[in-house]
């Protein structure tokens, strides 16, 4: 399926193939479903075509929609009739008929029986030249029409799936499965799609706006670094940050990263502290990024970077802060490398063996350092992701908060981790 933005594609495919997607418009992701099993139709659903140069994501969707087209057995131009068979419709023609000859148009948002058919001569025209099939997917009007006349079509011409794109599909599968997923979360304007471009260069794999959220949270994906980045909606701190997190729920909850990204000219807010603290109750790591730090003058930067950390004084010990330009790509491939770090320490499945060896090197280390010492028994693993170790003791209600606040700091540090918080229950034996 083939068409500009708004014309009704993804509507209709969700009629014919029964599946609840929601791509939008800026949608480069060539999205397929098997839609009639018994006759092996593959549907696809491409992204809105605009002809605009200069936009990236316009290119990408020309490129893959190009790909789909030189691909396919069967292109199905939809047009909307309500806005009539514009100058772009005719740029998508002309596209479509140098690369596949094999086309019928559909005339979507028909919705109204009553309406002059042919009303708009350019359609007429087309009717002369080609199959053309007139369909609200809305009200349904005409779907079983087309359903029947793409099975004779196919019946009629013994055309068989083009392996080559059926391959492509599985292979797409596989990658996306295997791709670490970082969502980009900051203020409006903060840089996360100067940020998400600077990490695509020009090796984008796909680009797709995700499920079942707002059409502003868009995948994006890098053959290059091997990732999968999220680029969300942004957050209004003036505003409930609970209206926000339902709003964002779905995005954080299938991360492996939240990238949290503020920019230096913001003054950075006890409500930007409370936000990540309610992003760390997620139990996902999280990376903070300090963008636009080319507007720092150089004799400046030490300092700006001082008062900065001290601004995150609390945590700055426990998450990754990187200082980045994502308008100049500066600092980013360090970024992506603390990423995939700290998404590999927080997947580590540690042995309880291991644990226990540095129980008896905290009971050391407390020793040289205090007047009595802590009577711990063992530990024993329970939960990872995060990880979440029960410690035996024989004074475990009596040990004090900084005896504690020891412990946790001694396996931050000796598990080499930052980004995300172990967990450390204490019980009696």
């Amino acid at each position: 399926m083939i068409g500009k933005p708004k014309v009704g594609k993804t509507c209709l495919f969700k009629i014919l193939t029964n599946k609840d997607i929601n791509l939008g418009d800026k949608s480069t992701d060539l999205n397929y479903c098997e839609f009639i099993e018994n006759n092996k139709i593959i549907l696809i659903d491409t992204g809105g075509i605009s002809f605009n140069k200069n936009n990236e994501i316009d290119k990408l969707i020309l490129n893959k929609t190009i790909f789909s087209i030189k691909n396919s057995n069967l292109i199905l131009f939809v047009l909307d009739y309500k806005t009539g068979f514009l100058k772009d419709d005719s740029k998508i023609l002309s596209l479509i008929k140098k690369n596949n000859n094999n086309i019928i148009c559909i005339v979507n948002k028909f919705d109204n029986l009553n309406y002059q058919m042919y009303c708009d001569k350019d359609f007429y025209l087309l009717k002369n030249k080609y199959n053309i099939i007139f369909i609200s997917s809305i009200n349904k009007i005409g779907i079983n029409f087309l359903l029947k006349i793409l099975i004779n079509y196919f019946n009629e011409n013994k055309k068989i799936i083009n392996n080559d794109l059926y391959n492509f599909f599985i292979n797409k599968e596989k990658v996306y499965n295997k791709l670490i997923n970082i969502s980009i979360l900051g203020r409006s304007n903060s840089g996360k799609s100067t940020l998400s471009n600077s990490i695509l260069k020009n090796d984008i794999l796909i680009t797709s706006k995700i499920p079942n959220t707002t059409t502003n949270n868009t995948e994006l994906y890098s053959k290059l670094y091997n990732i999968k980045i999220t680029d969300t909606i942004g957050i209004d701190i003036k505003k409930d940050k609970n209206l926000f997190f339902k709003k964002i729920k779905k995005v954080i909850l299938k991360s492996n990263i939240i990238l949290l990204l503020f920019d230096i000219n913001s003054e950075i807010s006890n409500k930007d502290i409370n936000l990540i603290n309610s992003l760390v109750k997620f139990n996902i790591p999280i990376i903070i990024g300090i963008n636009k730090f080319d507007l720092v003058k150089k004799y400046e930067k030490k300092n700006t970077k001082k008062y900065l950390l001290n601004k995150f004084n609390n945590i700055k010990n426990y998450i990754y802060i990187v200082f980045i330009s994502s308008l100049y790509k500066e600092n980013i491939s360090n970024l992506i490398k603390l990423s995939k770090k700290t998404f590999n320490i927080y997947n580590t499945e540690y042995k309880t063996k291991y644990i226990n060896k540095l129980i008896k090197s905290i009971i050391e280390h407390y020793k040289i350092n205090n007047s009595y010492i802590l009577k711990i028994k063992y530990a024993n693993i329970i939960k990872y992701k995060p990880l979440t170790i029960i410690i035996y003791s024989k004074n475990a209600k009596s040990i004090k908060n900084n005896d504690k606040k020891f412990i946790f700091n001694f396996f931050m540090k000796s598990l080499n981790i930052k980004g995300f918080f172990i967990k450390l229950i204490f019980k009696e034996y």
